[in-house]
C-alpha cells in the first residue's frame, strides 16, 4: 500500500512497525515480548533443571536493552587507546551480553567468568528489573498468581532459585558469542557447584563438559564442621565447557632447550655422551662399547645405545674434545614433553587468592578492597591453553581486571595479539547520608572507598593502566605495536521523561526541542566529555552488528552532516533539508556513493524535510540504487 493512502491513525502505527534498532525497537520489542510458556516436552521430561524464576530469567535473556553505549571520548582518544582492540565496558553485564551479541555473535573464543558465589558474605543479591507487572508476568509466562509470587519474591534474595535466576539469561547470552570451538570456564565454590553444573549441562550439553579445574585459593588449612578431615586446604573450581564438541587445547612445552651453537646445518647443542653404572642395568653388555676409540671406564656403560651413536656419527654430529665423546643435538632430534592441559589440580605456583591481593595491592600501588582475587597466572595459563594468539577473550564479571592483565602478559609472553573485552558494573562503595558520602558497612568498601575509589569500575579500570605500563617496564622487548591500552564505554539509561518523549513521538508534529543533547555523557550522569551524537551512532553502530573498532566516516550533503559505515549511512543531526537530499540522490546516482540502507533519526527532521527524503528515496531512486530507508530511535 502507497504510504500517501495511509490516513493519520496508520501513519503512525507504520512509523512505529518500521522503526528497527536502537531504543525505539527495544521499546516496542519489549512491549511486545512474548514467552511460548512451559516447554511440554521439557515438563513431561522425568529429568530437568526446575527452580523458581526460571521462565523469567529466559525472558530477561530475550528482552532488548534499553541502554545507550556511551564512548569514553577523552579516554578513547589517549594516544594509547585510539588504536587499541581492547575493550571495557562499564554496565550491567546482561546489557553488555545484549549489545555485544548484535556484533560479537560467534567470535568470542574464550569466556572467563568469576561471578558471585552466593556464599552469603559476598555481598550478592538478586536485583536484576522486574519490568513486568503481575498481570503481564501472567499473560506472557502462563503463571497463576501463586508462581508470580514466587518469582517477585527472589528479588532483594540471595537464596539459590535467586542465584540461577541471575545466572540463567547471562550464560544463554555468553554461549551465542562462542565460537563453534570456543571455550567458557567458570569459577565456583562448593556452594553453588551442584547448581551451576546442571545449569551448563542445560545450556551448552552435557556432552560439552570437558572437565572441572581445582585451585588451591588459599594456603591455609580451614577448621570444617565435618567430624573427619577438619583442616582441608580452601579449594575453588572452574568448570569447563565447549560450545560443541571440540576439545582441542595447547599444550604446555616440558623440557624445552637452547641451542646455542650454529653451523651450515643450523642449531645444535653439545651433549657429552654420559656413563652410568653398569650393575643395576640391563643390556648392559651392549651398551659398552669402542666409541673413536673411547670405551666407558671399568663398571659402567654409555648411556645411549650402539645403534644411537653410530646415527650420530653417519650424520657428522659425533666428535671427540678433552677426552669426551660430543654429540651435537639438533631441535628436530629431540621430543619436547607435552604436558595435559589443566585437569585435576593446577599447580601451586599459579600462586593463590592471598597472593593476587598483594600483586594487586602492588600494581595498584595501595589498597583496593578485594579480599578474594584470583591470580594472574591462573588466568594466563587458562587462556593459554584455549586461545590462538589473536583470539578474543571476555570476561563480563572483571571484578579488579585480572583477565585484562592476563591477556597483556600472555601477548608479551609469545608475540601473540589477543584482545579482551571486559564488564564490569559500577558497584558503589558509599551510600548518601545526611548529604554525606559514607561507605557501606562492608569491609570491602570501606577499604576501596577509604583509597578514594566510588565504585568497583574504578579499580579495575586504574589496574588496566598500571598493568600495561608495568608490563612495558618488565618485558623491554616489546614493541610499539604492543596493544596496551583499552577503549571504554559505559552504558546508561536515558532519562525517564527521555523515554517517554521517545515512545510518544509522532512524526506529524513538528520538534522543535533537542532530542539528540539528552544522550551526551553529560546529561546521562557519565564521564568522557562524549556527544549525543556519538552515543547515538555508536550504540547503532554495535546493534547493526559493528565492532567497536569498525571504521566509519564522516561526510558532508550541503552543510548537512551524515555518518557512513560499511553499506549504511546514518543521520543523526538537525541541519538536514531539500538540497541535502539531493546532493545525496545525486551522489547515488553518479555512484560517487554506494549504499544499500539510510538509517535516520527522525526526531532531529521537520515533517516536511522528513516525507520529502523518504518520497525522493522511494520513487526517484532505479533498482540498481535502491536504499532502504529505515526510522530509528
Amino acid at each position: 500500500m502507497d504510504v500517501n493512502e495511509l490516513n493519520e491513525e496508520q501513519l503512525l502505527e507504520k512509523f512505529k512497525q518500521l522503526t528497527s534498532g536502537g531504543l525505539g525497537a527495544a521499546l516496542l520489542r519489549n512491549d511486545q515480548a512474548i514467552v511460548e510458556g512451559r516447554d511440554p516436552e521439557e515438563i513431561n521430561d522425568g529429568y530437568q533443571l526446575r527452580f523458581i524464576g526460571k521462565d523469567y530469567a529466559k525472558l530477561q535473556a530475550g528482552l532488548a536493552t534499553e541502554t545507550v553505549v556511551v564512548p569514553d571520548t577523552e579516554h578513547n582518544m589517549a594516544r594509547a587507546n585510539q588504536k587499541s582492540g581492547n575493550y571495557l565496558i562499564i554496565g550491567d553485564n546482561l546489557d553488555a551480553l545484549k549489545h555485544l551479541e548484535n556484533s560479537y555473535s560467534d567470535s568470542v573464543k574464550v569466556i572467563y567468568v568469576d561471578p558471585p558465589y552466593n556464599t552469603g558474605s559476598d555481598g550478592f543479591v538478586y536485583n536484576d528489573n522486574f519490568n513486568y507487572s503481575s498481570e503481564d508476568l501472567k499473560l506472557k509466562l502462563g503463571l497463576s498468581d501463586s508462581e508470580v509470587e514466587r518469582v517477585r519474591s527472589l528479588n532483594g534474595r540471595s537464596s539459590h532459585s535467586a542465584w540461577l535466576t541471575f545466572m540463567y539469561p547471562r550464560l544463554l547470552l555468553a554461549k551465542r558469542l562462542l565460537q563453534d570451538d570456543g571455550i567458557i570456564f567458570i569459577s565456583i565454590d562448593d556452594n553453588e557447584m551442584a547448581q551451576l553444573k546442571l545449569v551448563m549441562d542445560e545450556i551448552f550439553g552435557e556432552v560439552n563438559f570437558v572437565g572441572n579445574i581445582d585451585w588451591e585459593s588459599k594456603t591455609k588449612s580451614q577448621n570444617t564442621e565435618t567430624a573427619f578431615n577438619k583442616l582441608q586446604p580452601k579449594v575453588e573450581h572452574i568448570l569447563v565447557y565447549t560450545k560443541k564438541d571440540h576439545r582441542r587445547f595447547n599444550l604446555i612445552k616440558r623440557g624445552e632447550k637452547d641451542y646455542p651453537e650454529t653451523d651450515e646445518r643450523g642449531s645444535y647443542r653439545e651433549y657429552p655422551i654420559e656413563v652410568m653404572n653398569a650393575e643395576s642395568s640391563r643390556g648392559r653388555e651392549s651398551m659398552i662399547f669402542e666409541v673413536e676409540g673411547i670405551k666407558p671406564p671399568k663398571g659402567k656403560q654409555w648411556q645411549l645405545g650402539i645403534n644411537t651413536v653410530n646415527y650420530y656419527k653417519k650424520a657428522g654430529d659425533l666428535f671427540v674434545r678433552d677426552g669426551k665423546i660430543i654429540i651435537k643435538m639438533r631441535p628436530e632430534n629431540e621430543k619436547t614433553d607435552l604436558t595435559d592441559p589443566f585437569w585435576g589440580f593446577f599447580p601451586k605456583e599459579i600462586g593463590t587468592a592471598e597472593s593476587a591481593k598483594k600483586e594487586l595491592t602492588k600494581i595498584l600501588g595501595g589498597s583496593h578492597g578485594f579480599d578474594t582475587v584470583k591470580p594472574v597466572e591462573l588466568i594466563k595459563r587458562i587462556i593459554f591453553h584455549a586461545s590462538g594468539k589473536d583470539d578474543t577473550i571476555l570476561d563480563f564479571f572483571a571484578g579488579s581486571g585480572t583477565t585484562g592483565e592476563a591477556v597483556m602478559r600472555l601477548n608479551a609472553d609469545d608475540g601473540g595479539n589477543r584482545k579482551f573485552i571486559l564488564v564490569q558494573l559500577p558497584e558503589l562503595t558509599y551510600k548518601v547520608s545526611d548529604g554525606q558520602l559514607v561507605p557501606l558497612e562492608s569491609n570491602g568498601a570501606k577499604v576501596a572507598f577509604g583509597a578514594g575509589y566510588k565504585s568497583i569500575d574504578e579499580i579495575t579500570r586504574k589496574r588496566l593502566v598500571c598493568a600495561a605500563r608495568q608490563i612495558h617496564s618488565d618485558y623491554k622487548s616489546l614493541n610499539d605495536a604492543f596493544d596496551n591500552g583499552f577503549k571504554c564505554f559505559t552504558l546508561a539509561t536515558p532519562k525517564v521523561d527521555t523515554l517517554d518523549r521517545v515512545d510518544s513521538y509522532d512524526p506529524r508534529i513538528l520538534l522543535s526541542d533537542d532530542m539528540v543533547t539528552p544522550f551526551s555523557s553529560e546529561e546521562l550522569g557519565v564521564g568522557g566529555n562524549t556527544s549525543g551524537t556519538r552515543t547515538l551512532l555508536t550504540t547503532w553502530l554495535i546493534d547493526d552488528g559493528y565492532k567497536f573498532n569498525d571504521d566509519y566516516v564522516k561526510l558532508d550533503f550541503a552543510g548537512a552532516v551524515a555518518y557512513k559505515a560499511g553499506g549504511r549511512l546514518y543521520i543523526i543531526e538537525e541541519g538536514w533539508g531539500a538540497k541535502s537530499t539531493k546532493e545525496l540522490l545525486n551522489k547515488l546516482g553518479n555512484n560517487e556513493l554506494s549504499i544499500n540502507t539510510l538509517i535516520i533519526y527522525p526526531y532531529s527532521f521537520d515533517f516536511v524535510s522528513l516525507n520529502e527524503l523518504k518520497v525522493n528515496i522511494k520513487t526517484n531512486l532505479d533498482d540498481e540504487h535502491r536504499v532502504e530507508l529505515i526510522e530509528r530511535f
